[in-house]
């Protein structure tokens, strides 16, 4: 379990960004950009972050304490595992401060961690996700249908 505590940096970063943020969605897509949130997601198991989120919960008294749930709420938005999923919606029923935001947020978010590669002739089909609407992710869809069109000529 200890595997899933988060460094006093990773807590710093998450401490900044939820300084100023003005809304939940403005926090979560800046906790998402945080790179050492990814490699600890890569990192930990997700039962493991579970049982840390709920020993948090259970004796929550710091701002320190809040800014590792919602590290540990980002973490959980990069599984694409029902545990993690089920976890997520339990979560987003908690009414204190932005924890049942974020979570709703992680939720409708489900980015895939592996990209591949299917060679192909003729056309490539490209389906995007509506909910994949932040300026980043944007970004994402038009660099990858550009790199989908280039290649299927």
């Amino acid at each position: 379990m200890e595997d899933s505590k988060l460094s006093k940096t990773t807590l710093e970063l998450i401490k900044e960004h939820y300084i100023f943020s003005n809304t939940p969605s403005y926090l979560f897509r800046h906790l998402r950009q945080i790179s050492s949130l990814y490699q600890h997601s890569r990192d930990s198991k997700s039962d493991e972050v579970i049982i840390r989120i709920k020993s948090v919960l259970a004796s929550l008294e710091s701002l320190d304490q809040l800014m590792e749930i919602y590290g540990l709420i980002v973490l959980l938005s990069y599984k694409d595992e029902t545990l993690a999923k089920n976890a997520l919606n339990d979560l987003s029923f908690i009414d204190l401060d932005w924890i049942g935001n974020l979570s709703k947020l992680a939720m409708e978010l489900w980015i895939p961690l592996t990209e591949i590669s299917v060679p192909t002739s003729g056309s490539i089909r490209v389906l995007f996700s509506e909910k994949m609407n932040t300026d980043s992710d944007n970004a994402w869809q038009e660099e990858h249908f550009n790199l989908t069109k280039r290649s299927s000529k």
